[in-house]
C-alpha cells in the first residue's frame, strides 16, 4: 500500500495554505498537510508542498484538479516523495511464527548501491541493548583501523531484536530509507497516547520503504500524471531479497586454504547476526583494505621479481556470492502487481 504521497504544486497566482486545505478537506473529509515554500507576506507563496496520507488515487486526482482550477497551475504537478509497505503475514499466526519471519526478512533484504552513504545510513535497530540505534555492524567512529576491523569480523555484530524496528538509511535520505517491523499495533496517535492492539491474526511483519526525490526520479515518478500507467515492478529493486552462498570473490579465492576457511567462517557468523546486507559490508570492507595494502603488495611482487595473479586485479564483489531469493521476491513482485491495478483503475475512474 501508499502509507503516504507528497505532491509538490506550482500555482498561477499566490494563495495561502489554509485555502488548499479546505479543498482538501472537501475532497477526502479531513485536512492534510499542506506546506507553502518560501512563503511571502502574509505566508502566500505559488509553490506548495501537499501530503496525501493513504491516498485513494482517484481523491488525489481530484484535489490536483481543483487546485487547477481555482488557481491554475504553472507546470505539472511533480512526485516529492512516497512511502510504500509490504505486509507478511504467517500462515498460522503466533508470535513465534512472526518472529521466525521477522529473522527471516531482516537478514535477507539488500537495499540497492547508494544506500548506505553516510555513517547516519548505517543499518541497526531500536529497541535493543543500547538507548539509540544498534547497529548490526559495529562501528568505530574515533578511529579508522578499528573501525574497518569491525567492519571486516563479525565479533560486534549484533542480531535484530524480534520485537525491534530495523532501520537502514537516515531520515529524508534522497534516494530512500527503509524499516522491517513487527507490527502488532495499529492507527498510533502519538499526541494523543493511543494506539489499538491488533488482533493476532492481524499482527504482521512489515517493510517499508520512503523514497526521496532521487529515489523517485531513479524509477520514472517524476510527475503525478505518470501514476496512470507507471509499472509498479520498477520499485521492486528497493525490496530486493537475496540468499547467501557463502563463497568467495575470485579475488579472495585466491588466499591460502586456512584463510579461506577464516573468511568463509567469518561470512557465516556476520549472515547469521547481520544478514546478507551484513555480508555485502564485509565484502566492502575488503576491498577497501586491499586498496590500501595494494601498494605494499605491489612492492613485493617487484622485489620478488613475481607477478600479481590476474584475479587479484578484479574480483566479482559481494553481489558475485548472492543469490536471489526467488519466494520473496515473488511474493514482492505479487503485492506490486495488486497495488499497480488499484492506483491505475482510480487514476483512470
Amino acid at each position: 500500500m501508499v502509507d503516504w504521497l507528497d505532491v509538490e504544486l506550482t500555482l498561477g497566482s499566490p494563495t495561502q495554505f489554509q485555502w488548499i486545505n479546505r479543498n482538501v478537506k472537501e475532497v477526502v473529509g479531513r485536512r492534510g498537510w499542506i506546506e507553502p515554500l518560501d512563503p511571502g507576506a502574509g505566508g502566500r507563496a505559488t509553490d506548495f508542498r501537499m501530503r496525501l496520507q493513504e491516498p485513494n488515487f482517484r481523491e488525489a486526482k481530484e484535489i490536483v484538479e481543483r487546485v487547477a482550477n481555482r488557481w491554475g497551475l504553472s507546470r505539472s504537478p511533480s512526485i516529492a516523495g512516497l512511502e510504500l509497505s509490504i505486509d507478511f503475514y504467517p500462515k498460522e499466526p503466533s508470535g513465534k511464527s512472526r518472529a521466525l519471519m521477522h529473522g527471516v526478512l531482516t537478514r535477507h533484504f539488500l537495499p540497492p548501491p547508494g544506500a548506505l552513504v553516510t555513517d547516519h545510513d548505517w543499518p541497526g535497530f531500536f529497541p535493543g541493548p543500547h538507548d539509540r540505534r544498534n547497529f548490526i555492524v559495529g562501528r568505530n567512529m574515533s578511529d579508522d583501523s578499528l573501525d574497518l576491523w569491525r567492519r571486516l569480523q563479525p565479533a560486534t555484530d549484533l542480531q535484530p531484536f524480534y520485537d525491534s524496528t530495523l532501520y537502514v538509511g537516515r531520515e529524508n535520505h534522497e534516494l530512500a530509507s527503509w524499516r522491517i517491523q513487527n507490527k502488532v499495533v495499529d492507527q498510533q496517535k502519538v499526541s494523543a497516547g493511543t494506539t489499538r492492539v491488533l488482533e493476532e491474526d492481524e499482527k504482521r511483519i512489515r517493510i517499508e520503504v520512503t523514497l526521496g526525490r532521487t529515489g523517485c526520479r531513479s524509477v520514472g515518478l517524476d510527475r503525478f500524471d505518470v501514476l496512470r500507467d507507471f509499472r509498479f515492478m520498477h520499485l521492486q529493486k528497493f525490496f530486493r531479497f537475496m540468499l547467501p552462498t557463502f563463497g568467495l570473490s575470485e579475488r579472495a579465492s585466491l588466499a591460502r586454504p586456512a584463510i579461506r576457511e577464516r573468511m568463509v567462517e567469518y561470512s557465516k557468523h556476520r549472515f547469521f547476526a547481520a544478514g546478507v546486507l551484513g555480508l555485502q559490508i564485509m565484502e566492502a570492507a575488503r576491498e577497501e583494505l586491499r586498496r590500501d595494502n595494494l601498494p605494499n603488495i605491489k612492492r613485493q611482487h617487484r622485489l620478488m621479481g613475481t607477478r600479481m595473479p590476474s584475479g587479484y586485479r578484479a574480483g566479482t564483489g559481494a553481489a558475485g556470492t548472492l543469490l536471489a531469493f526467488d519466494h520473496l521476491n515473488k511474493a514482492v513482485e505479487q503485492a506490486l502487481r495488486h497495488l499497480q491495478e488499484r492506483v491505475w483503475r482510480e487514476m483512470k475512474d
